[in-house]
Order: C-alpha cells, then sequence, then structure tokens
C-alpha cells in the first residue's frame, strides 16, 4: 500500500484494458536486485521492487501507445513497444551521486528496418509484410550478437540483431532487422532464452500449440550433416525452424530457465535449456530440448508434469 509505483499502476487507466494486459510487466534480477518495468497509459515506470522505490519514468510517449516491456537477463537493457516500433534503454550512470544508474534511448526498431543502414543478416531484402502494434518484446542469445530482440504485432513475428561488436563501433545504434515473417495467427506471448542459446517460445491468445523457434543449419550441413568446408562471401540468410509444443488447454505462461547442473555441460547450450509452460489447467509442464541425430537442431521433449504437491518425471527423448 505504500509503494509509490503501485499506486501509480492503480490509477492509470490502461492496465483496465482487457487487450493490454499481457507482457506489460517485466522483471530482471540486476545481480541480486529486482528490477520492475511497468506500462503505465503514455509512461513506463522503472523500480526497484524490495524496498519499492520508483527509480526512472520513461516517456511520456503519445497516448495509450504503451503496449509491451521486456529486460535483457541481466538488466542491462531494456525494450518498449510503443505503436509499431521497439524502443532500446541501456543502462548508464546518471551523472550525479555516481552510484545510481538511469536507462537511455539508444535505438528506435521498426517492422520495416533496424536501428542501422542494414536491411537483413544476409544483405538480401525481407519479403514484405504488413505489421500492427508491437503485442510482445523478448530477448534472446543468438550467432555471436551482441545482442538479439523478438517482437510480435499481429500476425508477424521478426527478430533485430545488434552486431557483437556494436559497443565498440562509433554507431552503438546499429541494429539489423535479421529475419521476419508472415504468420497464420497472431502472436501475444514471447519468451526468449538467454546466454548462447538462440532459441524462442511464443504463442497466441486462444493457442492450445505454442511454438518453440530455432535456426535451422545451412542446406549442405542439414543434408550431410557436416559444417561447410568454404566459407561463404557473405553469410547464409538466416532460417528458422520450429516445434509444436501441444497442451490440453490455451497456453497462458512461457518462461525458460537454466537446467539443473548435471556436470561439466554449457549451461547457455540449447540441450540445458529448460521451458516452463503453463495453460488454463493450472498445471505447469516441464520442456527440454534433445539434440537431433545427423547435425539437426535440438527439438523439446515433454519431461515433467507438475501436479499438486509432486512431479511426474517423463523418460527424456534419446
Amino acid at each position: 500500500k505504500n509503494c509509490p509505483t503501485a499506486m501509480c499502476v492503480v490509477s492509470s487507466p490502461s492496465l483496465a484494458r482487457p487487450a493490454a494486459a499481457r507482457q506489460q510487466v517485466a522483471v530482471t534480477n540486476d545481480r541480486g536486485v529486482l528490477r520492475l518495468a511497468i506500462c503505465a497509459g503514455d509512461r513506463v515506470l522503472l523500480s526497484l521492487a524490495d524496498p519499492c522505490v520508483l527509480t526512472q519514468t520513461l516517456g511520456p510517449f503519445p497516448a495509450g501507445s504503451v503496449n509491451c516491456v521486456s529486460w535483457t537477463a541481466s538488466g542491462d537493457a531494456l525494450a518498449v513497444g510503443v505503436g509499431a516500433t521497439a524502443r532500446v534503454y541501456e543502462r548508464t550512470r546518471d551523472g550525479g551521486a555516481g552510484s545510481s544508474w538511469r536507462w537511455e534511448e539508444t535505438a528506435v526498431l521498426t517492422p520495416t528496418t533496424g536501428g542501422g543502414r542494414r536491411s537483413s543478416s544476409s544483405g538480401d531484402p525481407l519479403p514484405a509484410v504488413e505489421a500492427g502494434e508491437l503485442a510482445a518484446l523478448a530477448w534472446s542469445g543468438v550467432f555471436g550478437a551482441r545482442r538479439a530482440l523478438w517482437g510480435a504485432a499481429a500476425h508477424v513475428l521478426m527478430l533485430w540483431t545488434q552486431p557483437a561488436d556494436a559497443g565498440a563501433s562509433a554507431d552503438a545504434s546499429e541494429w539489423q532487422l535479421a529475419w521476419r515473417r508472415q504468420l497464420a495467427t497472431p502472436v501475444s506471448l514471447l519468451a526468449g532464452c538467454g546466454g548462447a542459446a538462440a532459441l524462442l517460445a511464443s504463442a497466441g491468445d486462444g493457442d492450445r500449440l505454442a511454438k518453440v523457434w530455432h535456426p535451422e543449419p545451412p542446406d549442405d550441413q542439414a543434408a550431410t550433416g557436416r559444417l561447410p568446408r568454404r566459407r561463404a562471401a557473405a553469410p547464409p540468410p538466416l532460417r528458422l525452424g520450429f516445434s509444436y509444443l501441444c497442451h490440453p488447454a490455451p497456453v497462458a505462461s512461457l518462461e525458460w530457465r537454466p537446467a539443473p547442473a548435471a556436470g561439466a555441460g554449457d549451461p547457455s547450450s540449447p540441450e540445458t535449456s529448460v521451458l516452463l509452460s503453463l495453460c488454463r489447467d493450472g498445471t505447469p509442464r516441464l520442456w527440454m530440448m534433445a539434440a537431433a541425430g545427423g547435425g539437426g537442431a535440438p527439438r523439446p521433449c515433454l519431461c515433467a508434469v507438475l501436479g499438486e504437491g509432486a512431479g511426474t518425471a517423463l523418460p527424456r527423448a534419446p
């Protein structure tokens, strides 16, 4: 009751709209400090969770246009969906007392272009699509890029990437629209897997089938199961495939978590990534990425169904 952030949220009329209820609050663990980002009408409120202290306000943006927010896993960057654009904020010192952090806008991304000069990761134009306002945003790891941000706008799913050397370049805001696809059904829920695992889970309102998107190997590697001997002059076009996750009721929540340590495996690799899904039957389910034979991309398999009191472990796919 004494939290100023909570009072701002309650008084915001935008949070009362049913269509704007999804992914309007984001939480991150910033080196042991829980931080919140909350959509509140034409602003985004940044707050500490404990103690509940309002630290910064982003905006005002055009009235009612803030749709979604997403933190990076480390809390050093934040994406805000404003209309059809994604605004990227990065952490910097406030220049005052020298001990507090501020988040400053560094890029504005659109469904047709990134924040830089390149149209795609391969230099080829992407197919034209019609995208509306962003409904969801999610960060993930991808191909050695410094940052990778996914966005969903109605029937369009897109991926922006920032080059790995962007932080040291003169134009640190240079982003590129690496991939974009028109889907049969609209997407309203995204969950990205951090670290080096280039994975995304997605679902739409009322969907019983969630999707896990993953990079596909190049055509020559997929055919032979071997890495290509020669490096192409230009990077090959980004190829993404997906696997379906079947649920008995519409999916309500998706979230990635690192798998328990079970040896010397890399915790950021796809094979050690675990997805927690929750549908409207109230039963959480755990999915683990299983390595595919022949050099194929890892595929998700159901490894546990969590009921009341205890979970039911299922055998992992070979």
